[in-house]
């Protein structure tokens, strides 16, 4: 018989990314960078779109609006007091994503994260949605253990997850997660409910586009 049959993929750990793609926590986090450059005495345009501060790491956005090197430190700082007290209940599970969740495990994978955000506000994000248990492994930014971009916020997952790299699935909204998925040699879906557009996702790498958080389990 000439021809052949394609093989299906069989995913069994599937990470996920965080803001933006588990939760939509896009208000509080421009709060949070508006409140901390006005702190700083910094001025921001009253129109500019801020989506770019969504999901690389906080000091690459402040050097994009131009903050110079020697002063990176302290608008971080103030952001992330800002955010921790106020800018990271501005938050929300998008709805049906917790359904998700319980399908995928009930389903018997595993699940996982890999976020640019601090270990610390990740586990405050998950404890205060009741998420915590539905993932195997957390990976976190650290940019004191040189995880400070979501290229290496993967490899450290993957290389914890010790599975099969084609079993395994990133899942974001953004350029950052497709890239992070290519370089580290797994496949992607890319999500347009958050942040990020069709085309940057694509043009990043993107194996699957879902358009809804329903439109994920399609792929899985």
């Amino acid at each position: 018989m000439k021809g052949a049959f394609l093989k299906a993929t069989m995913y069994t750990d599937i990470i996920f990314d965080l803001d933006g793609t588990i939760t939509k926590s896009g208000d509080g986090i421009k709060e949070s960078f508006r409140h901390s450059m006005a702190e700083c005495g910094k001025t921001l345009p009253p129109d500019l779109n801020l989506d770019f501060i969504i999901g690389p790491p906080l000091s690459d956005s402040y050097r994009k609006i131009g903050i110079p090197e020697e002063e990176i430190d302290q608008v971080v700082a103030s952001y992330r007091r800002h955010y921790r007290q106020t800018g990271i209940f501005i938050n929300s599970v998008y709805p049906g994503m917790e359904e998700l969740l319980c399908r995928l495990k009930n389903r018997g994978l595993r699940l996982h994260i890999a976020t640019a955000k601090p270990e610390t506000m990740t586990n405050i994000v998950l404890e205060y949605f009741h998420l915590r248990n539905y993932f195997d492994f957390v990976g976190t930014a650290s940019e004191d253990l040189g995880r400070g971009h979501k290229v290496e916020v993967l490899r450290y997952t993957i290389e914890n997850i010790q599975a099969p790299k084609e079993q395994m699935i990133m899942i974001g909204d953004r350029r950052d997660d497709m890239q992070a998925a290519l370089i580290n040699g797994i496949d992607s879906i890319g999500v347009l409910y958050g942040y990020g557009s069709r085309k940057e996702l694509q043009d990043a790498g993107a194996k699957y586009i879902a358009k809804t958080v329903e439109d994920i389990e399609k792929f899985l």
